[in-house]
Parts: C-alpha cells; structure tokens; sequence
C-alpha cells in the first residue's frame, strides 16, 4: 500500500470514528507498529509501515471469526488504523527534528509529506481573509451608528412624555423616558405584577453601582421593591404596592394624652417639599470680614495652593502668616465671645417674632442633623472615588468620630426651646480639644487681617485694644422652617461669589489630629508633596471627607454660604489653601445635587420630629437629649430624654419618670418605590452617571426629568416595656461610645515642658499679662489640655509652685498616689486617666515623620522671597 492509500484510509476512518472514544486498541496497535518500525528515521518509512499494518490488520480482522457484531469491529478497525496513522506522523515530526542537516533525504521525504497532507485543505490567503473581516466589522460598526442614532433621536422627542403604567397614577419616574432608558420590557416577576415595566437594563442584572471597585462585599446593596414585595420588605406597611399612602392610617399629631404618651407611637411622613426654608432679616446690620494677603485669589481657582513651593522655595502668599502663634499666646478675651443659643437674645426675639418653636446655631445642631441623615440616607457612605490607588486599602465611609451619637441640651424659656450642644455628655469637657479648636479662633483672625492688626491680640499687646474692638458682635445669617429658626455665624464673604459668604476652615494635619496630646512635637509633621499616603494634601481631603464634609455640607447649608475656605496646618505652621465650593461637597456626600437639597431639607424636618417627640413626653422643660442612629444590620435610631433637673413629685402622687427611651423607625421611598439600602438617586430609570462619559447631553437629558420624590415614612415609638433602669444602663453604653476618641496618648512630656517654659518666657515680657493668664488658668478660662504624668503646670513654669503649701496640691500638678481626693482632684484624676500608652505602627511612624519634619524645618535658612509677578 502506498502513502496516498494510507491518507485515504486514515481520512476515512476519522470520518466513521468521531463518535467513539479511545480505546486500548489503538494504543497496543501503536505500540506494535514502533517496534516494527525499528528505530528508522525515516518518516516514509514509518508511513508505509503504519499503513501496511492497518492494511493486513483490516486483512486479519475479516478473515478471523467474530466475537461481535461486524459492525462493531469495523469500526474498531478503522479506529485503530487512525490511531496508527497519527501516533506515526507523530514519530516522524520528531524524528526530522531531532536529525541533522545532513539527512537530507528524510527531509525531502518528510516535505512531500507535509504537501500531501495539506493538499487536502483549500488553499485561501491571509490576505483575503483578513480583508474579508474588516469589511464585516466596517459593516457591523456602521449599523450600530445607525442604532445608536435612531434611539438618541427617540429620546430627544420623547423626553417630556410621561408614561403611565396600567391603573397607576400619573407622574411617576419610574415610567418616564431617559438616556439610558430606550427600550420598554417586560417585568421581571410577573408573579408579583403584570404591568409592563421600562428599563435599558437586562432583567437579570444586578443594580448599577457608582463605585467600580467594591471595597469589600457586605457592603449593603440598594434595590427598589415594588408591588406585592413592597409589602412584605416594608418594616411599616403603610403603602400599598404603588406606594400610594393608605388613607386609612393617621400619619400625624402628637400624643392625645398622658396614657398614649407611654403606650402610642407617632407616625407621620417627611417630604422635602414639606420643609420649606425662608431666609429671616436680622434685627441689624451685618459686617463680615473679608480675606487678607491675597488669599481671595484661591477663591477662584480650583485645587491645592501652596503657601511656600516645595521645588523652588517661593512663597505664594505673605510670608509672615506661615508661622502660627503659640496657642496661649493669643487673647481669646479680646476677640467677641461667642454666645450659645439659649443665651443669644437677638435670636429669642426672631425666634418669638416668628413664633416658632425652636431655636439653634449651626455648632448645636449639625451633629443631630448629621445623625437624621444616616436615618433617612440609610447609612449612604460618601464618595472616595478618584484618589490615588494607596488609598484603595483604606476604609472609605464615615469616620469613628463623624458617626458618634450625638448631645443636645434642650433649653426651655419663655414658650420656646433653644438648642446648646451638652459638651459634658459627649465627653468634651475634659478640654481634650482644646488645642485645635483655640487655634482655629487665632487663625481666623489672622487669615482676615494685616499683620500689624493680628499682632495687637497677642496677649502681650491686647490691652493697646479699645473697649468697641473687643465688644464687636459677631455677624450672623438666619433661616427658619415651620417650627426651627436657624443661626449660623458668617466668618468672610466677597461679592464675586454666587452666595457671597464663605466659611473659613482650619484643618489640621493628621500628625495633630490622631495625637492631640503631642501637638509640640507633631508640630514637625509636613505636607510635603500634592499626593500620597502621608506627607500630603490628598490624605488630609481624604480625611475630611470622611470626618468633616457632612458637618461642613450643613453648616454651609444653614448660613446659605457659597462653600468653606479650607487652611491645611500643624500647630506651628501653614502649608496650603484649598476652596470646597458646596456643590463639590454634594458630589462626595450624595452623588447628585438634587439629592443634598433634598436631605438637607428631610434632615431637618426628621429632627423636628425628634424634638416634637422628646418634649411632648417631658412639656415645658429642659431637657437632655442623646440620639444614636445604629448602623446597618441594625438600621433604626434611639432617643434618650431626660429632664435636665430631677423630677419632684408630691405627697399621694405617683413617682415621675425620669428618663425615656424613644426608637424610631423608617421607610424609605423613591418615587413611590420602598428603597431598601442606601439611598442612591443615580439608581433611578434615566439618572445613571457615568464619570467616564458624562458629558452636557446626558446632564441635560437628566435635568428635563421631573424631581425624585424623595419620601419618608417614621414612626416614633416609646418603649414602655423597658425599666428606667435598663433604659440608664442603654444611656451609659451610649455614653462610653462617645468618650472612646476622648482618649490621649502619652506624649513627649520633654517637649511639652520647653514649650511651657518658651510660653512663659514671651509673656513675661508683660508681666500683666503673664499673671491674667495664670488667673484663667486657675479659674478655667483658659483651662488647656489636660496634663500628662510628668508634665510641669503653668504655675510651677510661671515659679509660683513655691507659694502653694506643702500639705496642698495645686490644680495643675500631676496627683501623687493618696492625694487629696476633693472636687478639683477627683477631676484632675478623671483627665489624667484618659492618657493610655499606645504604641501602635500608626503613631510611632507619624512622630517619627514629625521629628524629621522638625529637623528639616531648623535648617531652612535664607531670606522668604515673595512671589511678585513680572
């Protein structure tokens, strides 16, 4: 048999034998046809051979006797014959390529092989082909061109139409036509409805997200229910599958009596346009302050501003406002005090003139607000998309300390209540902020004026002040709902702005914030580059968006300010300005503009809910109120109320509750759709972002759609079945929560006796000034951070240690164990226990950072140069 008979059967048995696997046949067939072979290079060779075996095995097979079907051993044979054939193509390919050049006759032989085997396959040119499939991919790009064209020219003339689904109400969102919404289909569980629903996603995929990199998968996912669903997942089922409210249920009025007080909840709904807000004329003239040094120039300009530039060593900005006072250096008496809201008698004359309810400053109220917007937002974290890829590994919702629970004092007086923050509740009396928050007042001040003025509120100059400098009210704007009247302090403005007025912001850098304790040599700490992990601009807005953009996004809100006007510092220095205009902090906080005006406006008509609650269980008093909103799995919010003065009661009387326990209970909806997880208007039919192909089009297809009802169904339930003394148990847990970042690390005690010791030293250069000082030291006045172990007290610095009796112990020395154990020691025991030793990576690697800091800031040295343009 020659070779071209041996392809013709080998091709003939792969055409019979596809359907059967390998079997043993084939393989000792092989087996038997390599020992035949005899070790011959010769791929010819082995192809005759292999095919004259197939041949007489064929031979054998017929002339045997069966011991089965003839089918079945024809078939046996012909796959034994292909086996044979390929495991020798197989030999011969690696026979002629382990050969030498030399064998040029199994070379020949193998080339007419090759030709022989692909004489069988057409032949069709690379060439041919690939122009074949560019014209189908030039074809198939053009038709979707067409598509794509079409459906944005049905969108264009559709876009005002509002489609109605069968039996339900008309303007709904979920029925309207978008961008992103072009197709009708089917619903997905026509179980549970047998409307026809409009998407342009597939009925099988997950909701969109707005974040591409999940930071870990039991983050909550938003889902929209409708129909038979929305009954079951509704925690109060108010609303039927549309969403439509139940007549039959009452949704407002406080308790009717003293017995529904204890027993009955309050249940009502919050819409964004039931919260209306008016701006209030002030009972005077306002002037607020403007930028000094040149700094308006940030205002305008998006992005960091260097005060000095790293590369070169120019300053941007005066040179003089980059090193900042010593905190204790500074007259905070000759700056106007600042004046709570109960004691505030130009906001309880607007608050009666208008006859609300209610009063408040923006300090008092942003950290309540904030715990209404994690209710109704259902604990929405912010965006921290768009930074570098370090920061991937970090967490990216709110911090520990923007989520703490929130303390409010309740003050009642002549028919209304106004609103003071209850710093003995949430830990703060113990100073442990002292610090930052003193520094943030000297700043102010020296941000909006020349040096040669800020220099006259130092403490050793303060007394050259006249008695109208140091009793200048401050400026502030006024806004009210239906039963709130809001204040908020207005610290700069320009005219070129869109609303004028801006906050100032002082942030500290991270070396500061998490080692308050250590502030004198933190100080070192540097910003030294744009972006990075530490060291950098892009980690302090990365912390603030997390810890302090809801509290600022408020605050601006109230004041109806243009954004906040942030400078990035140590305790000693100044590194950077940033401008955060209100609508940036939208984008990070809820995704959309419409969204934040909407919160804003459901926050503060949850929060008047709350008071409303609170006071009907204790009328006509002061009261302490404490408000958690748990996170998540736990989703819901608790109140404690308390009179601020123990309840009496007489003789024959029954015994006044002193404390009560209030849970409250949401529904969220968006359009009428229950919203189960985090609120997410980009969720919504038509309104999906796309950051990477956003452009004006798209904007302006989603601002034609109409507003996103936003609804929030509450119910305000008392909790009779608890003990007051389970309830105060509950209040100290809530309690302890919010003492958790009081805590300080031991500091340097080293560098913080020099720096008393500088401290003295400069105020001793006005020996008036150093005893007023001590005298607000002593009095509390100027109370400072609590003293470390170690630490020497401003008396024993200033030398008046020696006047104070051996058998006495002076309110700023470190207690000795078995000292006195009277009121200032008790307290003084209680501040020096918030010290811990903590020497974990974090703080060892950020004083070591700090201590670098310092020693390159000593060998700076030349002349500060200004940059003047040509």
């Amino acid at each position: 048999m020659n070779s071209k008979s041996a392809h013709s059967l080998a091709r003939s048995s792969l055409q019979l034998s596809r359907q059967f696997t390998t079997g043993r046949t084939a393989a000792g067939l092989s087996e038997r046809l390599r020992s035949q072979s005899g070790g011959s290079s010769s791929a010819s060779k082995a192809a005759a051979a292999s095919s004259s075996a197939a041949s007489s095995t064929a031979q054998s097979g017929s002339n045997s006797p069966s011991k089965g079907s003839p089918s079945r051993q024809s078939h046996n044979q012909r796959k034994a014959a292909f086996r044979a054939r390929f495991h020798a193509a197989k030999a011969s390919s690696a026979k002629a390529s382990s050969s030498s050049p030399s064998n040029s006759a199994p070379a020949a032989d193998k080339g007419k092989t090759k030709e022989a085997s692909d004489s069988r396959i057409p032949a069709f040119p690379a060439s041919e082909h690939s122009a074949s499939l560019l014209k189908e991919l030039h074809a198939l790009d053009e038709l979707l061109d067409s598509l794509q064209s079409q459906a944005f020219s049905i969108s264009q003339r559709l876009k005002n139409l509002e489609l109605r689904r069968k039996g339900g109400p008309s303007n709904q969102l979920a029925d309207t036509w978008g961008p992103d919404r072009l197709f009708p289909q089917s619903s997905i569980d026509s179980a549970t409805s047998s409307q026809e629903t409009w998407s342009a996603v597939p009925s099988d995929a997950p909701p969109p997200s707005r974040h591409s990199d999940k930071r870990s998968a039991d983050e909550p996912k938003t889902r929209l229910v409708h129909g038979n669903d929305l009954l079951a997942e509704s925690k109060l089922r108010w609303r039927d599958g549309k969403g439509k409210v139940v007549p039959s249920v009452e949704c407002s009025g406080p308790y009717a009596d003293e017995q529904k007080k204890w027993n009955e909840s309050i249940t009502g709904c919050v819409t964004a346009k039931g919260v209306p807000i008016d701006k209030v004329p002030p009972l005077r003239e306002m002037e607020v302050a403007t930028l000094a040094h040149g700094l308006d120039r940030v205002l305008f300009n998006p992005g960091i501003y260097w005060l000095r530039d790293p590369r070169s060593g120019i300053y941007n900005f005066d040179p003089r406002i980059k090193d900042i006072l010593d905190v204790d250096l500074f007259d905070y008496a000759a700056l106007p005090p600042y004046v709570t809201s109960s004691k505030d008698p130009e906001l309880a004359t607007l608050t009666q003139k208008h006859q609300k309810k209610y009063c408040g400053s923006t300090s008092s109220m942003t950290s309540l607000l904030s715990q209404c917007y994690f209710l109704i937002s259902g604990w929405r974290d912010p965006d921290v998309s768009g930074f570098s890829t370090p920061f991937t590994g970090l967490p990216s919702g709110y911090s520990v300390g923007a989520k703490l629970p929130a303390s409010i004092l309740l003050n009642y007086r002549d028919g209304h209540y106004a609103i003071d923050a209850d710093k003995t509740a949430a830990g703060e009396a113990e100073n442990s902020n002292y610090v930052l928050t003193s520094l943030g007042k000297s700043m102010e001040k020296m941000l909006t004026a020349t040096p040669e003025e800020y220099a006259r509120y130092k403490r050793v100059n303060s007394h050259t002040l006249s008695h109208e400098e140091r009793t200048k009210p401050e400026a502030y704007h006024y806004a009210c709902t239906d039963k709130m009247m809001m204040r908020s302090q207005l610290d700069c403005h320009d005219p070129r702005l869109p609303r004028k007025t801006f906050d100032l912001k002082t942030r500290a850098s991270i070396g500061i914030r998490n080692d308050r304790a250590n502030y004198v040599e933190g100080s070192g700490y540097q910003i030294r580059r744009a972006r990075g992990v530490l060291e950098s601009f892009e980690r302090e807005y990365f912390d603030m968006v997390r810890a302090a953009f809801l509290k600022y996004n408020f605050q601006a809100r109230i004041g109806h300010m243009d954004g906040i006007f942030v400078a990035y510092h140590t305790t000693a220095s100044i590194f950077g300005f940033q401008y955060i205009s209100v609508e940036e902090m939208n984008e990070r906080l809820f995704g959309t503009q419409e969204m934040a005006d909407q919160a804003f406006r459901l926050s503060l008509g949850l929060m008047e809910r709350v008071l409303d609650a609170t006071t009907s269980i204790f009328p006509d008093e002061t009261l302490k109120i404490t408000v958690e909103t748990r996170e998540k799995g736990d989703a819901g919010m608790t109140i404690f109320v308390e009179p601020a003065s123990a309840p009496t009661s007489n003789e024959g009387e029954p015994k006044k509750r002193s404390i009560a326990q209030l849970d409250i209970t949401v529904d969220r909806y968006l359009d009428g759709a229950l919203n189960l997880g985090p609120v997410d208007f980009t969720l919504l039919p038509g309104r999906h972002i796309d950051p990477l192909s956003d452009d004006e089009i798209e904007r302006r297809l989603r601002a034609s759609l109409p507003a996103v009802r936003w609804e929030i169904d509450y119910s305000i339930s008392p909790r009779p079945d608890l003990t007051e003394a389970k309830i105060h148990s509950n209040l100290s847990a809530v309690r302890a929560r919010q003492a958790s970042l009081n805590s300080l690390i031991l500091p340097n005690v080293e560098a913080l006796n020099e720096r008393e010791q500088y401290r003295t030293t400069q105020l001793a250069q006005n020996p008036q000034a150093l005893e007023r000082f001590l005298e607000e030291r002593r009095s509390g006045v100027a109370a400072g951070m609590p003293l470390a172990p170690g630490q020497m007290s401003a008396e024993k610095a200033a030398g008046e240690g020696k006047k104070v009796k051996e058998t006495e112990v002076a309110q700023d020395d470190v207690l000795e164990a078995g000292g006195v154990a009277d009121g200032k020691s008790s307290r003084r025991k209680q501040a020096e226990s918030r010290f811990i030793r903590m020497r974990n990576i974090r703080t060892l690697r950020l004083r070591e950072l700090a201590k670098l800091g310092a020693k390159d800031a000593k060998g700076e040295t030349g002349e500060r140069i200004m940059y003047q343009p040509r």
